[in-house]
């Protein structure tokens, strides 16, 4: 935050800081914990955790914003607001001296040198201050009462504060002073200042208009500089210099002003007439500008208020000179959706996933003319919207959506807001949006054309892609496709082929183990091996201790060997452990087939 606050500070400064610290508060949506709007919630309640976060976070920007100092006298409080009113206790003054200052300051301010729009500011300026430091009075009444006494004192401050501005502009202004106290009600500083801001030529010729109605305003004004009479110092010549064209010689101010006024006419004609005049409409122009935004009442300022006509611009005077209403631009791209249209029109036959032909159909204009439709068929929006039985008109150089006929033809549903259209389906999912421009609705993602769509074909050689295009077509047969080139096709694993080979399902896994060694024993053959090892075995017999997870292999010739193995097993875990085989699981192949063993 800058500028930092600490001890030495000004109070415009700490004012300042209060000001921005408040905004960025606002902005990241936490004021509400430092104005105690948002209570604490309890330990207990569910959202003290995240509640306590915000609190902290606040705590934390506001101890970086602060001096060190300042820091480290607060880091003990534990709550954003108890901080917050600690800083408003310690560096909000409302003191009568500062109170003083300002009100003397604001009473004596002059426009002097500075420009209107500087002495405003510098007013505002000053207004703002006096606010903060006096603000407005805070009803009380429990419970509050309907009066609108706080409005009047507000409304009484803004006129103060309006005279106040027209009060300490310069005597150039008089005449627009005048004008403007005259209205009832005042309007605002602001709309007076904008009133002010116009050309220095202007307010020249309105003087000049005046002072031709009401004579001398400054007769009996004595200036201190030359201690003549009829003016004042800040408009003394011999000061400020001469006028171009004084005659000296002359004392009469009417004298003068017809020498000066006959050497404009003999050196420019009657264009020093016509540019009093242009200047005189530019100032009506204003004022009237001014009253139309004041309060909208009837308000009536001091000043005649007179017509002029222009032979030259007669035939068109009072007419509409705009040429184009909407300044949209339009194209073939460019999709509207219209709740007046019968019917969805489309302008070009690239869009069209399917069309016919169609003879003697015409679409009626609002102009009362009519044009001929070439072509209807089905466009696709999107992969869910789809337009149906839509017109194919060359004519039209934009493409209309019929609100009506896309209600009637889909289960969707549109919901137009201030700025977007939004296209539903009837479970609530977006499937498409229109934006708001210049009045009208236009899709936001329009359908691409089909030769463009046709463009991103690509050949595709690869066996196993057409493999599973063409629902897994046998691998050996694949060579027989006509202009499809294959590379490696017979060496192609498809593990979807091969389980749907399968006969049977999958064993479901067990959920079941064993406690102790030899409870279960699991016994299967593998086999037969293609080359034979040395010895000439084909088969081998694998044993799998369910606990333990040890594996007995015993390779074999044939199968018939697996009985004898199974029995020197069994009698093997007899002597060496001492314990027995409870239970022997195969998959009850002919070759486990020893009842009278088992048994």
């Amino acid at each position: 935050m800058t500028p930092e606050l600490n001890r030495e500070t000004s109070l415009k400064m700490k004012r300042s800081w209060c000001i921005s610290m408040r905004i960025a508060l606002e902005v990241k949506n936490k004021w509400s914990i430092v104005d105690d709007t948002m209570i604490a919630p309890a330990r207990s309640h569910p959202q003290y955790a995240a509640w306590r976060r915000c609190n902290l976070l606040v705590c934390s920007w506001i101890f970086k914003s602060v001096n060190s100092s300042i820091a480290q006298s607060i880091i003990h409080l534990d709550q954003a607001t108890d901080v917050w009113e600690d800083l408003k206790r310690r560096f909000s003054h409302h003191d009568a001296q500062k109170i003083s200052s300002l009100q003397s300051e604001i009473y004596g301010l002059k426009q002097g040198t500075m420009s209107v729009n500087d002495y405003y500011t510098r007013c505002r300026t000053l207004w703002e201050e006096m606010n903060s430091t006096r603000p407005f009075p805070v009803c009380r009444c429990d419970p509050k009462c309907s009066c609108d006494l706080i409005d009047q004192i507000r409304k009484e401050r803004d006129t103060d504060q309006v005279i106040r501005f027209l009060h300490g502009l310069n005597d150039d202004y008089s005449n627009l002073k005048s004008n403007v106290l005259v209205l009832d009600p005042l309007p605002e500083a602001n709309a007076v200042q904008h009133s002010q801001n116009i050309p220095d030529e202007v307010v020249a010729a309105f003087h000049s208009y005046n002072g031709k109605r009401s004579g001398n305003s400054n007769k009996g004004a004595k200036c201190t500089y030359c201690g003549m009479n009829g003016h004042t110092i800040d408009k003394c010549y011999k000061k400020h210099g001469f006028p171009p064209g004084w005659i000296s010689g002359f004392k009469s101010k009417g004298k003068q002003g017809a020498v000066m006024s006959n050497n404009a006419v003999e050196n420019s004609g009657n264009s020093g007439n016509a540019s009093t005049v242009d200047q005189l409409q530019k100032l009506i122009s204003l004022l009237q500008a001014q009253a139309g935004q004041s309060s909208g009442t009837n308000a009536t300022a001091a000043v005649s208020l007179v017509p002029s006509f222009n032979s030259e611009n007669s035939e068109t005077e009072g007419k509409y000179s705009a040429t184009y209403i909407n300044s949209t631009f339009l194209c073939e791209s460019t999709w509207i959706l219209d709740s007046g249209a019968t019917d969805h029109i489309v302008c070009s036959l690239d869009y069209f996933d399917n069309y016919r032909v169609v003879r003697g159909a015409e679409v009626n204009l609002p102009t009362g003319n009519s044009v001929v439709v070439n072509h209807v068929g089905n466009v696709s929006l999107n992969k869910e919207l789809c337009l149906k039985d839509a017109l194919h008109i060359p004519s039209f150089k934009f493409n209309i959506i019929s609100v009506s006929k896309l209600l009637q033809d889909t289960c969707n549903k549109l919901i137009f807001l201030s700025n977007q259209c939004l296209i539903q389906d009837m479970l609530g999912t977006r499937t498409g949006i229109a934006k708001q421009r210049n009045g009208l609705y236009l899709l936001l993602e329009p359908p691409r054309r089909q030769d463009v769509m046709h463009s991103f074909a690509v050949h595709c050689n690869n066996s196993e892609v057409w493999h599973q295009r063409l629902g897994h077509f046998p691998i050996n047969k694949m060579h027989l496709l006509s202009d499809i080139k294959f590379s490696a096709a017979k060496t192609l694993a498809c593990d979807v082929c091969h389980l749907a080979k399968h006969k049977r399902s999958p064993f479901p896994l067990s959920t079941t183990s064993s406690k102790n060694c030899f409870d279960l024993i699991h016994a299967d053959i593998w086999g037969p091996f293609q080359i034979c090892s040395l010895q000439g075995d084909r088969y081998f017999l694998s044993l799998v201790d369910d606990h333990s997870r040890y594996t007995w292999l015993h390779l074999m010739r044939n199968k018939s060997e697996t009985r004898q193995f199974i029995k020197k097993f069994h009698a093997m875990v007899f002597t060496q452990f001492g314990t027995l085989i409870k239970t022997f699981r195969t998959d009850n192949g002919p070759e486990f087939s020893m009842t009278e063993f088992f048994t």
